[in-house]
């Protein structure tokens, strides 16, 4: 990253943030005993809500070790709950 992209970070930065501190970037990473599943370790409530959310039951639990697809849920979470940068990490 150079300096100046890293002075005007995107909301992408941001998700590829929170991937790399999560996971690695590894879409079969269990963490917590078991509850947090894939690259963005997300639990099974966090998916429960992401459905919440959009009023219907897009995802699946499975879908958790989809890379996009928990990025789709992660945008839709922390986009819901977050209103900067760092409050949208810290609701993840």
């Amino acid at each position: 990253m150079d300096e100046q992209r890293g002075m005007d970070a995107s909301f992408e930065d941001l998700l590829d943030a929170i991937e790399f501190v999560e996971s690695g970037g590894d879409a079969d990473a269990v963490g917590d005993n078991g509850k947090a599943i894939g690259a963005y370790q997300l639990w099974k409530i966090y998916v429960d809500d992401c459905n919440r959310i959009l009023g219907k039951n897009k995802y699946t639990y499975g879908d958790r070790r989809d890379r996009g697809k928990s990025r789709e849920m992660t945008r839709i979470y922390i986009t819901h709950y977050g209103i900067d940068f760092e409050s949208m990490a810290r609701c993840h």
